[in-house]
């Protein structure tokens, strides 16, 4: 949990329409994006810089959180608007 705790993540373009670019200091790990009440929308693993197609989601606000064995973290805000 620590390794989550203290690593750096940047996601951006926010807001996004198509892509997301998400670089982090971990490695081994899933992205998990959930709308606003919380549902599970996508799900993608991830290396320290990955490119994120979420062209396929609706308008709105969801939610990044980072996870690595059953741990989640860095929980950011995006904005999709195509």
């Amino acid at each position: 949990m620590d390794e989550l705790k203290q690593a750096e993540v940047k996601v951006y373009l926010n807001p996004a329409s198509i892509t997301l670019q998400v670089e982090a200091t971990i490695s081994n790990a899933s992205v998990v994006i959930t709308d606003m009440t919380g549902k599970q929308v996508m799900q993608q693993e991830f290396s320290i810089e990955s490119t994120i197609y979420i062209s396929e989601l609706k308008d709105g606000i969801y939610f990044v959180t980072f996870k690595k064995h059953d741990l989640s973290a860095n929980k950011k805000k995006i904005i999709i608007h195509h």
